[in-house]
């Protein structure tokens, strides 16, 4: 940190940092302290888009009468809370439902931050309550946004459904329907919320159970927002560890675009085992006990503390460079989780979200075939001796050395950038292990040289830098070094 401090160029804007999973603990390098209690790292775009990848995303929720008042309010503001966890690599829509259905877009469009803004504004406007509650419209809506998208990620697909009530038409031929629909789509996961006491609840999980998806109740004074955001809980688990996401954003204070580089770290499966990164996750619950990677945290670090945003784009190798980050932005290494896996993570919520096992005993896996005993093979005849190896030509002469060329960029910044996150990730999760209450309610410990946090506006200025790491007791104890 020291060194850090001396060597580091305060014209040019970048950060290391990392959020904590379990507490939403956070640290940023460099920094000075600031600790809101309403800023939590888990359900920022680059901690999402570090854990879940890319993927398709449809928002639906219910805006019929009984959503009225305080629950109507919920709804909008859990649905402005999921688009702001998306990345440009992800691919969503918003629909709302309630005698009828309609949607933001008629196809799912790109997550850049213009589209993001324009969903924001589009709930404000059109999520209300009024009419009464058709699932059948709604999912109908939500088949036809799938169906129409050309444009898609590629990879997870997810719908986030909310309701607080019974709806008006639904029989069992219905949750065929769904489950028709879902499969020929392939690869959708529907997540269900019943928002308050009043929800259907077993509706929901039943919809929730057929589909790969997880079942959420929530109270009327439950935070709806966090739950909803926590869709990457399942992504996470559903995409192969020790990957690389790279998330484009722009810092709120200096308006300048960054690129930041994030990688996810997960728990050994004991203290003498290999890390993700070296394997040791692989086969993780394939011997039936339901085991998941537990997520820890995210590490994130930006390009330009390596080298100016402008300086790189202007390097002859940037073309290439900037293909190989969008491949990796793009890339989706999935993994299938098993039904013991989604109950592990359906536990994880509540026991009220665990599902019911598959109808009817399972049977046990047929004998394996007996081998016959191998036969003996016989002898090989000898090998005729080779005829003597005739002289060795002469070296013909060295050609001249060629000139010196530019350094190869791209894999060497690439190289940089993951070792460099890698190391980030296994410091900070040994820094701020402690958990106190002391720190912020476990929400977050954020330091920033220029006294403005990059997400928000008006904190004052410092005279001077101050590297502050959370340590004993939670409690941040800063290192004051002029830069």
């Amino acid at each position: 940190m020291r060194i850090s401090s001396k060597e580091a160029d305060v014209n040019r804007v970048g950060y290391l940092y990392y959020g904590s999973q379990a507490l939403g603990n956070y640290i940023q390098w460099p920094g000075i302290d600031w600790c809101p209690a309403s800023y939590d790292p888990r359900y920022r775009n680059w901690y999402t888009g570090g854990v879940s990848g890319p993927k398709d995303v449809v928002v639906v929720i219910d805006t019929s009468g009984s959503m009225s008042g305080r629950r109507e309010e919920l709804a909008r503001d859990a649905a402005k809370r999921v688009i702001g966890t998306l990345t440009e690599s992800d691919y969503a829509t918003v629909v709302g439902f309630n005698g009828g259905s309609f949607s933001f877009s008629s196809d799912l469009v790109q997550a850049t931050a213009a589209k993001r803004s324009e969903m924001t504004t589009w709930i404000d406007a059109n999520v209300g309550a009024n009419g009464y509650t058709s699932y059948r419209a709604a999912f109908s809506k939500t088949w036809d946004v799938f169906r129409s998208s050309t444009k898609t990620s590629g990879c997870n697909r997810i719908v986030l459904f909310l309701s607080d009530g019974e709806p008006n038409e639904w029989d069992e031929s219905d949750y065929s329907a769904v489950r028709t629909e879902a499969q020929a789509l392939g690869n959708v996961h529907v997540l269900t919320y019943a928002l308050s006491s009043s929800a259907d609840g077993e509706k929901l999980k039943r919809l929730s159970c057929e589909n790969e998806g997880l079942f959420h109740a929530v109270p009327d004074s439950g935070n709806l927002g966090d739950t909803m955001a926590s869709y990457y809980r399942l992504l996470s688990a559903k995409l192969k560890t020790c990957r690389v996401r790279w998330t484009e954003y722009v810092d709120w204070f200096t308006e300048l675009p960054l690129l930041a580089a994030c990688l996810p770290a997960y728990e050994k499966t004991n203290a003498a085992s290999a890390s993700s990164c070296e394997g040791g996750l692989e086969g993780l619950g394939d011997d039936g006990s339901g085991r998941v990677p537990q997520l820890i945290g995210v590490a994130c670090m930006d390009l330009s503390l390596i080298v100016s945003q402008a300086t790189i784009m202007a390097h002859p190798s940037w073309s290439i460079f900037w293909q190989e980050v969008q491949t990796q932005m793009k890339a989706c290494p999935r993994a299938a989780l098993s039904f013991q896996q989604l109950q592990t993570l359906r536990a994880e919520i509540s026991a009220q979200s665990v599902c019911p096992g598959p109808s009817g005993p399972t049977p046990p896996p047929p004998p394996p075939s007996p081998s016959p005993p191998p036969r003996p093979s016989p002898p090989p005849p000898p090998l005729p001796s080779p005829p003597p190896s005739p002289p060795n030509p002469p070296s013909p002469p060295s050609p001249p050395a060629a000139p010196p060329s530019p350094p190869e960029m791209t894999s060497l910044i690439l190289g940089v950038v993951g070792a460099s996150v890698g190391g980030i990730a296994a410091i900070m999760i040994a820094v701020i292990g402690v958990r106190n209450k002391n720190c912020c309610s476990f929400r977050m410990c954020k330091m920033r040289p220029n006294g403005q946090d990059r997400k928000s506006k008006g904190a004052g200025a410092p005279s001077s830098t101050k590297i502050a790491v959370p340590i004993v007791q939670g409690h941040a104890v800063p290192i004051t070094t002029p830069v």
